[in-house]
């Protein structure tokens, strides 16, 4: 990952964890960004998963990314409304960003 990319993302990741309560909700990178078969134009993934739906929290981030400049495209899913199977995939190559103590389970 190129430094532009890095610090984008260092951004983004700052930019989420900083709206969320990180001790309801995990967040996480998935799919080729996270699994290193991103091409220079693939978007990055983002997933929150929470015990809860994140609520009016997956709004506020949604208006942050799009203040945020960055020159790629942002998919922001709420995992607490996605079926189970797809979840269970999606989480063996996610790479955590933070993860509460009692998430293990999930």
């Amino acid at each position: 990952m190129t430094k532009t990319k890095e610090k984008n993302l260092s951004e983004l990741k700052k930019i989420i964890l900083d709206s969320i309560n990180p001790e309801e909700h995990s967040v996480f990178l998935f799919g080729s960004r996270a699994t290193q078969t991103s091409k220079h134009y693939s978007d990055f993934d983002i997933g929150i998963l929470g015990k809860k739906p994140l609520g009016k929290a997956y709004h506020k981030i949604i208006n942050q990314i799009e203040d945020f400049f960055i020159p790629y495209k942002i998919d922001l899913v709420d995992f607490y409304f996605v079926k189970n199977d797809f979840k269970k995939e999606v989480l063996k190559g996610a790479i955590f960003w933070n993860k509460p103590k009692d998430m293990n389970s999930n």
